[in-house]
């Protein structure tokens, strides 16, 4: 419980700067400040201090993740493959006041979230065919993220289905 604490309290502030500004190309002072306060909070006044350094960049970018996409129905591979190139880098843009990796997955996730309500309204334009017998893994974080469009619309299709019935 103490450690899903640990993990989520940074997450909470991370994702509380997204939800609570907007979010454009250069980094807000508002969201410089936050950032303040939380590299301070964590180094400082948390109860147990965490070092910003490359481990907890890995923590933080796997944790949020996960979080944002935890049934993996909106990123693609190849976004998590782009993501990827920030994952030690956390830590410095945290230090340096910059967000950059975090209006990226953001702003990639409100397109990937708009492309889904797409998916979803054709899928449910048709009934299903529950004839067919179709499997759906529902281990989530054992699955991967989908290739392409094509595998992420079958996802979809196979959860509208499944939820269906």
């Amino acid at each position: 419980m103490i450690r899903n604490f640990k993990i989520l309290l940074p997450l909470f502030f991370i994702v509380s700067l997204f939800t609570s500004y907007q979010t454009n190309a250069n980094t807000d002072p508002k969201d410089k400040v936050l950032l303040t306060i939380l590299k301070y909070v964590l180094t400082q006044g948390h109860y147990e201090p965490k070092e910003i350094d490359d481990a907890f960049s890995e923590e933080v970018f796997t944790s949020f993740i996960e979080n944002l996409d935890p049934s993996k129905r909106y990123f693609l591979q190849s976004d998590i493959d782009e993501f990827a190139a920030f994952k030690h880098q956390i830590d410095d843009q945290i230090n340096s006041e910059d967000l950059s990796f975090f209006y990226l997955v953001y702003n990639r996730l409100i397109i990937r979230t708009a492309e889904t309500k797409i998916y979803y309204k054709e899928i449910l334009a048709n009934p299903f065919n529950f004839k067919d017998s179709d499997s759906l893994n529902v281990g989530y974080d054992k699955l991967p993220y989908a290739k392409d469009k094509n595998e992420l619309v079958d996802t979809w299709y196979k959860q509208l289905k499944f939820s269906t019935l």
